[in-house]
């Protein structure tokens, strides 16, 4: 639940949180739109409350719903609120005041950017890697079947059993591939359409819609 009451709000923000009869629908019918299917909107002319299943923004993006009805901001709003259970509001501006004075607060916070950095770099090297995918994949099984048939052709009438081939095969393209790969993976994550396509060039392979922004940032 998310409330406001004419004590707790300035008169001025209380008045434009109000829902008149004639908007109820159009607020509900965004608070679906916000994940909240289930919501009733409560709004007499002391208090307006809204009361909502699991939301998929929580409390929080009650409040955003109710800033975008009264024409302002989110943080306009949440000093206002009566109850939000399960948010805790953060002052990042006043955070970082506070540690210029508090050492100990100052070491927290660099540690946190640190943390977040970190998981950041290993989000972006893992949409990297998957944004490769499709040209790394094209270019081992292309590596491969041609190893596999030059293979097959030196062998002769040999018995040597096709699993074993294939397994020589996917090995010796592994190694062949391995600086390939790299570079398919930096160009990736920088964005590098341009040597993408030439390594598909080089190596004689077509990566169906290499080149659009779907694959690069898909």
């Amino acid at each position: 639940m998310v409330g406001f009451t004419h004590h707790g709000s300035p008169l001025s923000l209380f008045e434009r949180l109000s829902v008149p009869r004639g908007e109820r629908g159009r607020l509900r019918e965004a608070l679906r739109d916000a994940g909240s299917p289930e919501a009733v909107v409560l709004s007499t002319c002391s208090h307006t409350e809204i009361h909502a299943g699991p939301a998929a923004g929580g409390p929080a993006g009650l409040l955003t719903v109710l800033a975008a009805h009264a024409g302002c901001g989110p943080d306009e709003i949440r000093a206002a609120a009566v109850g939000v259970p399960g948010v805790r509001l953060v002052d990042v501006t006043g955070m970082n005041d506070d540690a210029v004075a508090d050492p100990r607060l100052a070491a927290a916070i660099e540690a946190a950017v640190s943390i977040v950095g970190e998981d950041v770099r290993g989000y972006a090297d893992d949409a990297a890697a998957r944004r490769a995918g499709p040209v790394i994949a094209a270019l081992r099984q292309q590596v491969e079947n041609t190893c596999l048939a030059e293979l097959t052709r030196v062998t002769g009438t040999r018995t040597i059993e096709p699993d074993a081939l294939a397994r020589a095969a996917h090995a010796i393209a592994g190694k062949l591939l391995h600086r390939p790969t790299i570079t398919a993976r930096t160009a990736a994550a920088a964005g590098d359409t341009g040597t993408l396509l030439s390594l598909c060039e080089v190596f004689g392979v077509r990566v169906p819609g290499l080149g659009t922004e779907e694959t690069l940032n898909g």
